[in-house]
């Protein structure tokens, strides 16, 4: 059996929680439930289905981000996709063509649906 040790995860998990409420965003914080000793909290790289954390340590991501990564981390259809659009101007004041296409694949796609919108966080 495999025991990972976490000592750099530990240590960034301490200096985020002086600056970062619970020293992680959102629902991945650890407070109270996981002890930062148990789980690596930080992830240095990613690619397929896997990833490493700021420690080495290898790990097979069955929670795929969340849900976002269905096609693994660094998918090279998706990385192509996402290199043209940063190309193309990724995040422009108007509305890119795309946007009318996707909505409508999403019309057609999804029944009930009869209209979409999209919207940006500032992020």
């Amino acid at each position: 059996m495999i025991t990972y040790q976490y000592p750099k995860s530990q240590e960034l998990f301490q200096r985020a929680a002086a600056v970062i409420p619970c020293g992680i965003y959102g629902h991945f914080s650890p407070a109270p439930l996981i002890p930062a000793t148990a789980y690596p909290f930080y992830t240095e790289k990613a690619a397929g289905a896997r990833f490493w954390d700021v420690d080495g340590n290898e790990f097979i991501d069955y929670m795929c981000a969340y849900g976002p990564m269905v096609l693994g981390y660094h998918h090279p259809a998706v990385e192509a996709a996402a290199a043209q659009a940063a190309a193309d101007g990724n995040c422009t004041t108007g509305a890119p063509p795309v946007m009318v296409e996707l909505a409508e694949y999403l019309v057609d796609l999804i029944t009930g649906m009869d209209w979409a919108f999209f919207a940006k966080n500032g992020g």
